[in-house]
């Protein structure tokens, strides 16, 4: 509900739909892209074992980094 409604809103102002576009054009291709949800149509076609089953795959403590800063 929280990403339905922060897409919403998005169209609101010129400088976060910018900032939106932006940021998937900058990231398209690496790791640090977010997707290629387009619509809500194809949001909303992900189901909950999907999420759960891309969460158990890649949050593991092998792909993990520890970083230590400080004294």
């Amino acid at each position: 509900e929280r990403v339905r409604d922060q897409w919403k809103n998005l169209s609101d102002s010129a400088e976060s739909l910018a900032g939106f576009a932006f940021a998937r054009t900058l990231a398209n291709g690496t790791e640090y892209s977010r997707g290629s949800l387009k619509s809500f149509r194809e949001f909303d076609s992900i189901k909950l074992e999907e999420v759960k089953s891309f969460y158990k795959a890649h949050f593991t403590p092998e792909n993990s980094i520890l970083a230590v800063v400080g004294r």
